[in-house]
Order: C-alpha cells, then sequence, then structure tokens
C-alpha cells in the first residue's frame, strides 16, 4: 500500500538528488500529512480493521521512521496513548538510525559537500521537531476529521488490542 505517487516522488530520502540538498524533513513530514491523507486512511482503516487473533500485522517503509513512523503515531494515538508517549517511542529510531546517519553523511562529504551531507544526515535520523511538525499539519482530530475514521472503528481497534 504505497504511500506516495510518482507525482509525489522526492518527499522522502529514497529519491536524493546527487547535487543537492534534501529539503528540510520537517516541511517534508508535514507535506506527508498535507498530500497523502488518500493514501494513509486505507493503511490505517487495515490495521485497525485486522483481525488480530488469526495474528499479527507488519507495516514498513524504507526506513521505518516517516511513513511508519507517522502510522505508528496514528496508530498509537488512536488507542489512546499521549503525545509524549509517542515522541519517546518515535525517537527511539534514532538508537538503530544515528550510526547509519553518521556513515551515510560521512560518505557523501568528500564528494558532496558539507550542506549536503548535513542534509543526508537529517533524512536518517529522527527528530521531535519532525513529528511535531506532522502533529501541527493534522490538527485536532485528524483521525475522524481528515481522515474520516469513525468512533465506532476506533472503539473496535481498541477492544481488539488492548488488555
Amino acid at each position: 500500500m504505497p504511500v506516495f505517487t510518482d507525482a509525489q516522488a522526492g518527499i522522502t530520502h529514497e529519491y536524493i538528488p546527487t547535487n543537492q540538498g534534501i529539503p528540510d524533513m520537517a516541511c517534508l513530514y508535514g507535506l506527508l500529512i498535507r498530500e497523502c491523507s488518500d493514501a494513509i486512511r486505507p493503511i490505517v482503516l487495515r490495521i485497525m480493521e485486522h483481525d488480530y487473533e488469526k495474528g499479527a500485522l507488519l507495516w514498513h517503509c524504507s526506513e521505518g521512521k516517516d511513513r511508519c513512523g507517522i502510522t505508528a503515531a496514528l496508530i498509537l494515538e488512536a488507542l489512546g496513548v499521549d503525545r509524549e508517549t509517542i515522541m519517546a517511542d518515535y525517537l527511539k529510531t534514532n538508537l538503530v538510525n544515528l550510526p547509519k546517519a553518521v556513515s551515510q553523511r560521512d560518505r557523501v562529504l568528500a564528494t558532496h559537500g558539507q550542506a549536503f551531507a548535513d542534509s543526508v544526515y537529517q533524512a536518517f535520523i529522527a527528530d521531535e521537531r519532525y513529528l511535531n511538525a506532522a502533529w501541527a499539519e493534522m490538527g485536532e482530530n485528524y483521525l475522524t476529521g481528515r481522515l474520516g475514521i469513525d468512533e465506532k472503528t476506533i472503539r473496535a481497534f481498541r477492544d481488539a488490542v488492548l488488555i
């Protein structure tokens, strides 16, 4: 279930241009919420409507922090988890991604310069600014408002997965 269409190529660092920096990731998170709600809705619904008695459900993206991070934040919010806890969970991505970010930055530094190398580093890390930008773009009631997921579905999901 892709989040991006061909017209949105370049929103994530999967499509890193060879000679310029990557746009600010906080801006990209806002863009993700603004431009991809039609793609996010069926993903969230698939997770909420899954029959967990038959087993687990897996979702993924290239790094597990942008599209998956937004999805996880929405699912945790639907389950009633507070945003402070969601942020702490999101930032744990850096336990794995920081060494990779440093390695990628160092790899391109000599050939592409400091600015590009820094933007590559930023693309690989989880940063509070990114998720806060997504939340700012979501406003209140993103799940029930913009995504149109009804309270009955959210309650059924909570009943299915919360003990």
